[in-house]
């Protein structure tokens, strides 16, 4: 029930009416016994601070944000060290005073409270990866892409001990950024190097609703002891899947992902762990009944 305590979480972006966020987050919220409502709220750059002025007034649980807005958010919030190494925030949270160094004038300070940017993307990935049952230590990684999801993705990986990263990515500039966030182990790749990995990975938007394009890439560079994951959360089986599948290959989508770094972010936010079985049967029933 919604009442005069009832605080306000959820997620931002834009497009957002597709996002799958509110749908775990309630879930969690109502196992948990946490009295707050997730919402999905459509917002822009050019609105993105004056949401961070009603946020602060209005002391909200903690939002996620998805594109466009986390680089922007990144560059208005103090952000936690592996947002600030990302350049990019996914989760507003409320950190206490007295255990960050923020500046003086930092504007979103309520009572001895600052609302902060963190990033949770590259530990949700970790998480979805390990549920399947890849373990990131020592295997050979590709990755399609080298934007805001890749480098997050790029640097856990490096953290958990992957051998190698192979970048693949048409902008030379930045896939060297992304490069940078995995150390001594990560480069450039090439198609090439599709044929050694373990785990592929793509980053980008080609297959998404929207930019449904087939895949140029020799589906003989795919075997049956490779996982591919697409990030990807729509539609559910992606034209790499589709390809990756037909090689034998075990594939997942990006709704694994999406839930685990969900489940971070709620964690940040209420300070115990997040019931996963929970939000991914709140995920299911949704899908089921309004893609069947």
């Amino acid at each position: 029930m919604i009442t005069g305590q009832t605080r306000l979480a959820g997620v931002i972006g834009f497009p957002i009416a597709h996002s799958l966020s509110p749908v775990f987050q309630n879930a969690a919220f109502e196992a948990m016994g946490v009295d707050a409502c997730s919402l999905a709220i459509s917002l822009d750059e050019d609105n993105l601070e004056n949401f961070l002025n009603v946020a602060l007034k209005t002391n909200i649980l903690g939002f996620s944000a998805t594109m466009p807005l986390k680089t922007k958010l990144a560059s208005l919030v103090y952000c936690s060290e592996r947002a600030k190494k990302l350049e990019a925030v996914n989760s507003l949270v409320w950190a206490d005073i007295d255990q960050i160094e923020i500046p003086g004038d930092y504007r979103y300070v309520r009572d001895d409270k600052a609302l902060i940017g963190d990033n949770t993307d590259g530990e949700g990935f970790i998480r979805s990866i390990k549920e399947i049952g890849v373990d990131p230590k020592g295997i050979d990684v590709v990755i399609f892409g080298a934007g805001g999801a890749s480098r997050a993705i790029i640097a856990a990986l490096a953290e958990s001990k992957a051998n190698s990263i192979s970048i693949i990515n048409r902008s030379p500039s930045n896939g060297m950024r992304a490069v940078a966030l995995g150390g001594d182990i990560a480069r450039l790749g090439s198609i090439k190097d599709i044929a050694k990995a373990s785990l592929i990975v793509n980053t980008t938007p080609v297959g998404m609703v929207g930019n449904y394009a087939p895949w140029s890439l020799d589906s003989d560079l795919i075997s049956n002891y490779q996982v591919v994951v697409d990030i990807i959360t729509s539609p559910l089986k992606t034209p790499l899947m589709h390809i990756a599948a037909s090689r034998g290959a075990r594939v997942t989508n990006g709704v694994g992902m999406l839930i685990h770094q969900g489940a971070v972010a709620i964690e940040t936010w209420v300070g115990k762990r997040a019931p996963i079985e929970v939000m991914k049967e709140s995920v299911e029933k949704y899908l089921n009944q309004n893609l069947n």
